[in-house]
């Protein structure tokens, strides 16, 4: 088994102190907690550590705030988080819409466009 955990914030995640949006201190205390603790899998009876800590933001997730981040992890905990944004949120999702659609539809595939997504 492979265990996954995502950690979503639906603002944008910054370590900037002159936008007044340093969210980043709390992005890195909740993924700590996420990768230390333990989950219980009832299937096998037992606490089980996390594989990877997907942290997805519906915004950006700026370059610095990813270095700081990254910096602050030991190498243990770096190699446990997959960083994914709005746009590489998108991109995954309409890479899998476009899969699905091929398979429903005998190889006819529609253009997704991003219409104003609320998020």
């Amino acid at each position: 088994w492979i265990y996954f955990c995502a950690q979503v914030k639906k603002d944008k995640i910054d370590s900037n102190n002159a936008s007044g949006q340093k969210n980043v201190s709390n992005v890195l205390a909740q993924a700590r907690m996420a990768i230390d603790h333990p989950v219980f899998d009832p299937e096998m009876g037992r606490k089980v550590l996390l594989d990877h800590l997907f942290l997805i933001s519906a915004g950006e997730i700026t370059k610095a705030a990813r270095t700081w981040l990254v910096e602050q992890l030991d190498v243990s905990q770096r190699r446990h988080i997959i960083f994914m944004d709005r746009e590489e949120f998108l991109a995954q999702a309409s890479r899998v819409l476009i899969d699905l659609h091929l398979d429903d539809s005998a190889g006819a595939a529609s253009s997704i466009v991003d219409d104003g997504l609320p998020f």
